[in-house]
């Protein structure tokens, strides 16, 4: 498969390079004397379960950490979002019943910061990520979207894990 891969780089390139003689350039192609591909493996990021916060976030008060084991940390913490609870918001069986109320489409969990403009559309909403780095806050994504509910969520790592935070 990666052999495939290979061969079809190189015969774009040829025909990059033909195109380009064919342009006038004068040049003549005679040989690849050396080629080096480097490779490295891709774990993209996505909010999964529940992960402690870090202390000084946590000291804040200011966010719900959902105590939940699956990997849907982002369907529960928009779903905190949209339905605030006075008492123990953390916990993820307030949010259950209201699952299927998040439509989804095709995204399945854990969701990947790239498929946040579909669910966005899907059900009307805007919603914004943070991230948080060396006590720092910054956006990841900032939605384009005009609708009226804003959900703005904090998303974490610790130890290759990922949460996100209402």
């Amino acid at each position: 498969m990666i052999g495939d891969h290979i061969e079809q780089a190189f015969e774009k390139i040829k025909e990059s390079f033909e195109e380009f003689l064919k342009n006038g350039s004068g040049w003549v192609f005679d040989s690849v004397i050396h080629m080096e591909l480097k490779t490295a493996t891709y774990h993209p990021l996505a909010p999964s379960s529940y992960i402690p916060l870090p202390s000084k976030l946590a000291a804040k008060k200011a966010l719900i950490n959902i105590k939940n084991t699956d990997q849907k940390c982002f369907i529960w913490s928009v779903l905190a979002a949209l339905h605030p609870v006075e008492l123990s918001a953390e916990q993820v069986s307030h949010y259950t019943s209201m699952e299927h109320d998040l439509r989804l489409g095709n995204v399945t969990c854990p969701v990947q910061p790239c498929k946040v403009p579909i669910i966005e559309k899907l059900n009307n909403l805007r919603i914004n990520e943070f991230g948080f780095e060396d006590d720092k806050v910054f956006p990841l994504y900032i939605s384009k979207r005009e609708d009226n509910r804003v959900i703005n969520l904090l998303y974490i790592t610790q130890r290759g894990q990922a949460l996100l935070l209402d």
